[in-house]
């Protein structure tokens, strides 16, 4: 990981996501969507998107982003971005490909990075940074990356990302 940051995937075995002290989220959203996207985890599946409903979680949508999975080659693109993170980025990232979104380059080599090893390991991941940013040198954040699964071909296809923005 470069040096503005950390990222840990919160590996559990056989899908037993509960809290046991070793998860650490500063923020309370990322807190609340980490435990609601914990609550729909099963011993045979990770969630898929089909049980996300946006009238359960009002409190977190401006600050999360749904983005599709593809393979061959894998490539991640934005479905949809919280209206929160539209305002902190100045950019709606919506129905663009990683890649395509006016990051610097290794902004995006970082995420494809993280989005990818959340595919390939089937876990959450957190990442805390501290960037530049538009408007100011840097801004601090935290990010939890969460993975959807298609039930029927048991394939990671979206990501369930949330941030939490700092001052």
């Amino acid at each position: 990981m470069d040096s503005g940051g950390t990222a840990r995937n919160l590996q559990f075995p056989d899908h037993e996501f509960q809290e046991t002290g070793a998860v650490s989220l500063n923020s309370p959203l990322l807190r609340d969507l980490f435990d609601y996207w914990t609550a729909r985890v099963t011993r045979e599946h990770l969630p898929s998107r089909k049980q996300l409903d946006p009238v359960d979680i009002p409190h977190l949508l401006s600050t999360i982003a749904l983005i599709d999975v593809e393979e061959t080659p894998r490539r991640f693109r934005y479905r949809l971005v919280g209206t929160r993170l539209v305002d902190w980025f100045k950019r709606d990232f919506t129905g663009l490909y990683l890649g395509e979104t006016g990051n610097i380059d290794q902004d995006d080599e970082l995420l494809r990075r993280c989005y990818s090893d959340v595919v390939a390991s089937r876990a959450p991941m957190v990442d805390v940074n501290c960037r530049p940013h538009l408007d100011r040198p840097y801004r601090n954040y935290e990010r939890l990356i969460l993975p959807l699964e298609d039930h029927h071909s048991q394939q990671i296809n979206m990501l369930l990302v949330g941030m939490a923005l700092q001052a």
